[in-house]
């Protein structure tokens, strides 16, 4: 006998009254694009075992918000003997996720252009890092068109700065590696305790204010 199953979700309406959200199909036509991977995990919870997922663009609002909560604009100094002030400059855009949140990370990075890459880090967790000067460019573009809205906003733009400089190779100078130092101080937990002993006269620059915390309506 065909085992019959309480739920059949065919479409995001269906998803939504099944939690209780009734909403209008005029509504539901303005929504923005979400991927069958993401809706086939809705599925997944209740029948238990999926085959094949797709992936799709998600809105940039949605990006955008996310990377408020879970993204992290980078700039490192490693040591490097074959650098000529002793240290390499790296900078990423990164979001981190449990690996049961890969099929997440892959839309967004679809949403990037696909741009980047994701790789397993440790035993539970997966990143996805965005390194190279050509692809952070389209993460700029993004985050210029749409932009953050809490504090993480002020590092973005410190981390915009960086890269700016790095155009103009400004980073090969002393001056311009100060620079970068000077910005670092003033992003995130600051500079390292190592940077600290090793460049101790370190003056952070202002960091940007962010006072307008409205969040706007993509609708």
């Amino acid at each position: 006998m065909e085992r019959k199953t309480s739920l059949q979700i065919t479409n995001y309406s269906s998803a939504l009254q099944t939690r209780g959200l009734f909403i209008s199909t005029p509504t539901l036509r303005t929504l923005p694009p979400v991927s069958t991977c993401l809706n086939k995990q809705i599925i997944k919870a209740h029948h238990g075992t999926l085959a094949h997922t797709s992936l799709a663009p998600l809105s940039p609002w949605f990006v955008t918000g996310f990377t408020d909560g879970e993204g992290s604009f980078g700039i490192y100094f490693p040591k490097s003997s074959q650098h000529k002030l002793g240290y390499q400059l790296k900078y990423e855009f990164t979001i981190a996720l449990h690996k049961k949140d890969r099929c997440l990370l892959e839309n967004i990075k679809l949403s990037f252009n696909d741009v980047g890459a994701i790789h397993r880090h440790g035993e539970e967790s997966v990143h996805y890092r965005v390194s190279s000067k050509k692809d952070l460019s389209v993460i700029l573009n993004h985050f210029d068109k749409h932009f953050l809205v809490t504090q993480k906003r002020a590092d973005y733009l410190l981390f915009k700065r960086v890269l700016e400089l790095v155009q103009r190779k400004e980073h090969l100078t002393s001056d311009g590696f100060q620079e970068i130092l000077s910005i670092k101080a003033a992003m995130n937990l600051g500079l390292p305790d190592s940077l600290k002993e090793a460049f101790p006269n370190v003056v952070p620059v202002e960091r940007p204010k962010v006072e307008n915390q409205i969040i706007s309506d993509p609708l």
